[in-house]
């Protein structure tokens, strides 16, 4: 009796899960678009640096205009 193959090995590539996904690919799920190509001229988005770190993610928000304190914790004390 030949052996079953599992259903992954008959899905395409394109349909299967991966286990981890890449966070261009989550980011273009999630907003729908790509995020590593420029939406002016079509050309690929270098990575120029992450920012990391709570207190300096802060200060770049704040720079940009889009920095605001987070909404308290529900039974949190008021600050």
């Amino acid at each position: 009796m030949p052996k079953p193959s599992p259903p992954d090995a008959r899905a395409p590539a394109e349909a299967r899960s991966p286990r981890r996904w890449p966070w261009a690919r989550l980011l273009q799920r999630v907003f729908g678009f790509e995020v590593l190509v420029c939406a002016r001229c079509g050309g690929p988005r270098r990575i120029l640096g992450a920012v990391t770190e709570p207190a300096a993610v802060r200060r770049v928000l704040v720079a940009l205009g889009l920095g605001a304190p987070p909404p308290p914790r529900p039974g949190a004390p008021p600050a």
